[in-house]
């Protein structure tokens, strides 16, 4: 019998608790005027421009042994707000088998670049058979190169070169 009670009594207390949050959630708050949502709308739209966007792009990387040249082509593209850590790495000065990628403005203009190592090229290490570290390098008929990136607000373009040729241009704004 006193177990039954103190169930209720427990029930009765969740209930009560539960009823109040209810009430507290459906308070009436201060009716806003037209101009007030027409503002909160503006500023919301003015506060996502200026928020940082990323971008995230996969793009597959071939060498074409035939025509001596090396082909590009975007796989993916997607753009999210947000922040990339900051890098301590800086970028190499540029080689020639280096793939380089370029921001540009509405107008072509650089206004961000970086040099990476070009994927296509791998150092392996391996233990041959006496037991000694090796290193090989391989060259690779195709990839996969992944890029993380900051878009500045003027950023319109994302260009890659490879030997001073252009591979791939993508527009950002679509």
């Amino acid at each position: 019998m006193q177990k039954e009670n103190a169930k209720r009594q427990f029930f009765n207390g969740l209930t009560l608790l539960v009823l109040i949050l209810i009430f507290q959630s459906c308070k009436v708050s201060k009716l806003n005027t037209s101009n007030d949502i027409v503002n909160d709308i503006t500023s919301n739209i003015v506060s996502e421009e200026k928020l940082p966007m990323l971008a995230f792009f996969t793009c597959s990387l071939a060498y074409d042994s035939i025509q001596q040249e090396y082909k590009m082509s975007l796989i993916s593209k997607t753009v999210v707000t947000g922040k990339i850590k900051e890098s301590i790495i800086d970028s190499k000065e540029n080689k020639k088998r280096e793939l380089r990628y370029s921001l540009l403005n509405e107008d072509s203009q650089v206004i961000f670049q970086k040099y990476m190592q070009c994927p296509l090229e791998k150092t392996i290490e391996y233990v041959d058979e006496s037991g000694r570290l090796q290193k090989k390098d391989i060259k690779l008929d195709s990839t996969e190169v992944y890029l993380r990136i900051y878009l500045p607000l003027e950023a319109h373009y994302l260009s890659f070169y490879m030997q001073e040729k252009q591979l791939l241009l993508i527009n950002l704004k679509n």
